[in-house]
């Protein structure tokens, strides 16, 4: 391996930061490396690499439906390398190797898997300590360093079963074998408050195009994949959820510098004019509310102040 490719999908900036210390590894062991987010990609030209590292996050036990799609959208290849990597907070149900399966049809030779633990960060609004970040970046650097030497070595196929793929996961979550089911999706519970300043970054920044504005208010369609940078990436901490308290920490990746990837400007992304802040509905669930003990989101109080 001398020239490797990175490909990435990242929501909240877990999968992001791990690309960085994977590209890191492979430099320090003499393989040039190149990293890009997949998201929006138009042309992917994977002729200068002998290798392709691609990584995402874990969504309902499953291959994100960005990534599946971006797959598909991969030139033929017949000899180039495949290191598939994930990152979860919970377990990945062998997804990795699901994700290596689709990327074999497409005439890749996956030779290896990786699997990393980093922040749990949904439900949206979740806490972590600082401590407990750093704790897991330490371990997946260790990780990383360990199995990087051995995947640049490795030239035998890796098996491709996965539980993502069986009616095991399927019974734990149907978002796993099918993420276009929206009864659990992020947008079915989403709205932006009256902090929302129509900058419409969330709009551009969703992979699925499943944001919109209309009448002056962000609209939250049902093509939604949950990858949550709607709900982390928004500058005024706008987009709520009826689960989350107002107020709840926005996450921005383990460096806390974590800025998603957005589509170039479209014509038709137009700010809306405001003379007034448009009414919002309030739709704080108050038993989320009592799990967490904030007591911010009473009927009569302005959300997040």
């Amino acid at each position: 391996m001398r020239r490797a490719a990175i490909y990435f999908f990242s929501g909240t900036g877990n999968t992001e930061f791990v690309s960085r210390l994977v590209e890191r590894e492979l430099l320090r062991n003499g393989v040039a490396a190149a990293r890009h987010s997949l998201d929006f990609a138009t042309a992917i030209d994977l002729a200068p690499y002998d290798a392709v590292f691609l990584g995402f996050p874990i969504h309902g036990f499953g291959v994100p439906v960005p990534v599946r799609s971006f797959i598909e959208k991969l030139p033929r290849s017949d000899s180039k390398k495949a290191v598939v990597f994930s990152t979860y907070g919970g377990f990945s149900c062998g997804s990795e190797k699901w994700a290596a399966r689709l990327l074999a049809a497409r005439g890749l030779v996956p030779v290896g898997t990786l699997g990393i633990r980093m922040p749990h960060i949904n439900p949206p609004g979740v806490s972590i300590s600082r401590q407990e970040v750093e704790k897991l970046v330490a371990r997946a650097e260790a990780k990383i360093a360990k199995a990087v030497p051995s995947l640049i070595r490795a030239t035998q196929r890796v098996g491709t079963f996965s539980l993502s793929r069986t009616a095991i996961s399927s019974w734990l979550n149907p978002l796993a074998i099918d993420h276009e089911l929206v009864d659990f999706s992020f947008s079915k519970r989403a709205f932006a408050d009256e902090r929302c300043t129509g900058c419409l970054r969330c709009l551009r920044a969703c992979p699925t195009g499943c944001i919109s504005m209309r009448d002056g208010t962000v609209q939250f369609g049902e093509a939604c994949c949950s990858c949550l940078r709607c709900y982390y990436g928004c500058p005024s901490s706008a987009i709520q959820t009826d689960r989350s308290p107002p107020g709840a920490p926005r996450y921005r990746g383990p460096a806390g510098d974590y800025r998603s990837p957005t589509r170039p400007a479209a014509a038709t992304d137009v700010r809306p004019e405001r003379t007034a802040v448009p009414p919002v509905e309030r739709r704080w669930n108050s038993s989320a509310i009592a799990a967490t003990g904030d007591t911010r989101a009473e009927e009569n109080e302005d959300p997040g102040r």
